[in-house]
């Protein structure tokens, strides 16, 4: 039986099969690539070659092709070469009939008629591409975005040869419809964005550049969303177009930084509001220094020269002056409410002291008001975790509004109670006063919301609740409150009990209210002289302050003490001059000078002066917590608030110049 020979030089593995799948003959490429010799692949089953998984698809599918017809096209098969290794080929196969002769016989003649030719393509190379294919397909598949490739051709239609499976999710269409038409993605696209989307694309093709840009996507009941696209163009040969790229779902990043920017302009807003507040405080108490401090003066025991209507009427100026620098520390504490500010230290406060002190504040309104007040005796080891400054400023808030706010010859009770089995002390204010309604009660911490106060003649400003309710956060409690239209109020807070040992600290008044710093509320030594009185000691002060009236103000608070000699510097510079040639006892510095800040001055006279020990104390309209502390860490000694009293001035003023008469 004679049959084609095989090919020579043939790379491709080449075979003669019979029509009962013997190998008839093998290429030498074929020996090759299965590491055998001749004879151990001719005459012998072709399945023998192949795999167990190989074997059984040729005994079903291949071999009754092969019979049938013969040709079979890419088939992928597994060969067993030697030493178990395995070779994927595909199979390709043709009937080659060989021509017959007079000496073949009947069955051989039919035989020759089912041989087939199979040439065997190694897919080696072709495998690992595959391979690596389809893990890459896999990997963007998996990826949170959508991974694609668009296409448009020279007229302008668009469509997507491959996009990932996140196509379904974020555009609810299949990979299928968008290989068909970019519109299955494009369509999705907000209205409004769309024709920039598309027009953008093209720039972006036209300079060869990367491109990002973010749109809006509407779904079918769906939310709006926000989608971020990332792709880099290429022109093709024919006036073809690709982009690949990446497209992600940035609704939530979005919505993170709208929130972002909208807390941080909220932020700004509220620094901004606050340094206005600040700066309108500090303006407003310059010339309240003046007005105060000598209305303060001329009501002194020496003004005989005034007749009674003059010293009624300066009441009325003295009383009016009072009122507006209350207003003015309100808006400071509403300023702190409003930024929210980071919560107060809390530690041990005795609440005997406490509420002493806070009682002995509003007496005289009370007196003045014709208002009875009771608080039953609270004992000494009664101890709290709070803010002592902040908790008497509770206490004074709620017992003014239960002053202000009660019926003629009505009472005003502060009660203490331990709660047992909760480790708390419950702290109530009652009045018998006007009371609220319900409507009123659910507008009650509204800011400058009198609830109609305001037609009543009584002063106020609709935040002193606002800032006790705040100031009781900051020690991590709340405010009760219960009223009765006609019957009257009692408002109720609870803190903790303090439990451990030794005496709570003295309680630190507040700058806003006092011209005492934290240093400054020690009091003098029994016995201290006081300067300037009658023992004719010679004192020093020099004073820095730009503005007239405070010079002035001052001038006449220390001429109430002979012996201490004042002079005034209206700049840094000046100061630091006269300081070379005059040595004072005492240094009043004011914060914000003309040529310099107040802390600035202060650390330049320590330089150059360092043998020079004079207390600093800072005397400023700014009356911030924050501008207080700055003071005292940057050395001064003491802080006094303008607008200053006259009294506690000259008892400060005393106290120093007797500590420094007292150093070697």
């Amino acid at each position: 039986m004679n049959h084609p020979a095989l090919p020579q030089g043939w790379p491709c593995p080449t075979l003669y099969l019979d029509a009962r799948g013997l190998v008839i003959s093998a290429s030498d490429s074929l020996c090759r690539l299965l590491d055998h010799d001749r004879e151990a692949i001719e005459n012998r089953p072709f399945d023998g070659l192949l795999t167990a998984a190989s074997r059984v698809l040729f005994q079903s599918y291949l071999h009754p092709l092969l019979q049938l017809h013969g040709n079979v096209e890419e088939v992928s098969l597994a060969l067993r070469a030697r030493q178990g290794a395995t070779v994927d080929v595909l199979f390709y196969s043709a009937r080659v009939p060989g021509p017959a002769t007079p000496s073949d016989t009947a069955g051989s003649a039919a035989a020759a008629a089912h041989e087939v030719q199979v040439i065997l393509a190694p897919i080696r190379r072709r495998r690992g591409i595959e391979d690596e294919m389809l893990r890459i397909k896999r990997a963007a598949d998996h990826a949170p975005g959508l991974i694609f490739q668009l296409m448009q051709l020279p007229d302008g239609r668009r469509h997507f040869p491959f996009v990932s499976e996140a196509v379904r999710r974020l555009y609810e269409t299949t990979p299928e419809a968008a290989q068909a038409s970019a519109e299955a993605l494009f369509g999705r696209v907000h209205g409004d964005d769309r024709h920039a989307l598309l027009a953008a694309l093209n720039a972006a093709a036209d300079r060869g550049q990367d491109w990002t840009a973010s749109y809006r996507v509407l779904l079918e009941g769906a939310e709006l969303r926000w989608h971020e696209l990332h792709c880099t163009p290429r022109e093709l040969a024919g006036g073809v177009r690709v982009w690949h790229g990446h497209i992600a779902d940035v609704t939530q990043r979005r919505a993170m930084e709208a929130a972002l920017a909208e807390r941080a302009a909220a932020d700004r807003m509220a620094q901004v509001r606050s340094e206005f507040l600040a700066r309108v405080s500090h303006e407003l108490r310059t010339p309240l220094n003046g007005i105060i401090g000598f209305t303060q003066l001329l009501a002194s025991d020496g003004a005989d020269n005034l007749t009674a209507g003059q010293r009624e009427r300066l009441g009325v100026v003295a009383a009016s002056g009072q009122h507006l620098l209350q207003l003015v520390d309100q808006v400071l504490d509403i300023t702190s409410v409003e930024s929210l500010q980071a919560g107060v230290d809390l530690g041990p406060v005795g609440l005997a002291r406490c509420t002493t002190e806070a009682l002995a504040l509003v007496c005289n309104q009370a007196a003045a008001a014709g208002i009875a007040l009771d608080c039953a005796p609270v004992a000494d080891d009664l101890i709290v975790i709070a803010n002592g400054l902040r908790l008497r400023q509770v206490l004074v808030n709620l017992l003014s509004n239960a002053i202000k706010y009660n019926k003629p010859g009505g009472s005003a009770q502060l009660q203490v109670q331990v709660q047992a089995g909760t480790g708390s002390v419950r702290l109530a204010v009652s009045d018998q006063g006007i009371g609220m309604t319900p409507q009123q009660q659910a507008e009650l911490f509204q800011p400058f919301n009198r609830l109609g106060a305001q037609h009543t003649g009584v002063e106020g400003t609709g935040l002193g609740l606002v800032i006790t309710r705040h100031l009781l956060t900051q020690m991590g409690s709340s405010l009760a409150v219960d009223s009765r239209a006609g019957v009257g109020s009692t408002l109720a807070f609870e803190l903790p009990l303090h439990i451990g040992v030794g005496n709570p600290p003295a309680l630190t008044p507040s700058a806003a209210q006092s011209v005492q710093s934290v240093q400054s509320a020690k009091s003098a030594e029994p016995g201290s002289a006081l300067l300037g009185k009658a023992d004719g000691i010679q004192s020093r002060v020099l004073y820095v302050e730009d503005n007239p009236v405070n010079a002035v103000l001052m001038e006449a608070i220390i001429g109430l003490r002979p012996g201490v000699t004042l002079k005034v510097a209206p700049t840094g510079t000046s100061a630091l001059q006269l300081l070379d040639s005059w040595v004072p006892d005492l240094l009043l510095l004011d914060m914000h000078l003309p040529d310099m800040l107040g802390t600035a001055l202060l650390t330049e006279i320590r330089r150059r002066f360092p043998q020079l020990g004079t207390p600093a104390v800072a005397v400023s309209a700014a009356a911030r917590s924050d501008d207080i502390s700055q003071a005292l860490a940057g050395g001064f000694a003491a802080y006094w608030t303008k607008p200053l009293d006259i009294d506690r001035t000259l008892t400060e003023l005393d106290r120093w110049l007797s500590i420094r008469a007292a150093r070697p």
